[in-house]
């Protein structure tokens, strides 16, 4: 059951159904890429917390994303920057150490069929509405992270990761290990 063109089901539909999934830990090296003058705050949730992002809406709570690989995040920035890599000014890449334990799996399809969606739902390019309800329903009830496809090459099984700093448990941990200057070649 899609719900392009629809408009998504109520936050509290998603709690209700997320309560019954159970969460897995999430474990491994994530990476985030920034314009390099930001480089300092490449921790920072508070961009995310403005202006939204796929799973979390603006002005509701901020959130860290990192992809799984170097490789994703410049495809990513890529496709903000309508794939011109002479338009693309100097990145920051930053490494970080992940360790989780309430994370959520959107890439599994029995996740996906207990909350009636599929992933090209997630995916779009351009709504983010019915991520954003998802992501404000885990987050609700506590879950410190999503594994999600990117919206730049699921097709591929690239994966990347949204963490609720917020909500992390005492045992689990992000720690940015460190970052490099960065030019895809």
């Amino acid at each position: 059951m899609g719900f392009a063109g629809l408009t998504p089901p109520s936050r509290a539909h998603f709690i209700t159904r997320l309560k019954t999934v159970e969460t897995v830990p999430l474990r491994g090296h994530f990476f985030r890429l920034v314009l390099s003058v930001n480089a300092g705050a490449i921790e920072e949730t508070g961009p995310s917390f403005a202006g939204g992002g796929r799973y979390n809406p603006p002005g509701e709570f901020g959130a860290l994303y990192l992809s799984q690989s170097p490789a994703l995040c410049w495809n990513e920035k890529m496709k903000q920057y309508n794939d011109r890599a002479d338009a693309i000014p100097p990145q920051t890449l930053g490494e970080f150490d992940v360790h989780i334990a309430r994370s959520l799996d959107l890439t599994d399809e029995s996740v996906l069929k207990v909350l009636g969606t599929k992933v090209e739902d997630l995916t779009d390019l351009f709504d983010h509405s019915l991520p954003r309800m998802i992501g404000a329903a885990a987050w609700s009830i506590g879950i410190e992270a999503l594994t999600f496809f990117s919206c730049v090459s699921f097709k591929d099984e690239t994966k990347n990761v949204v963490i609720f700093k917020d909500h992390l448990k005492p045992t689990s941990k992000v720690v940015l290990a460190k970052t490099t200057p960065y030019r895809f070649n």
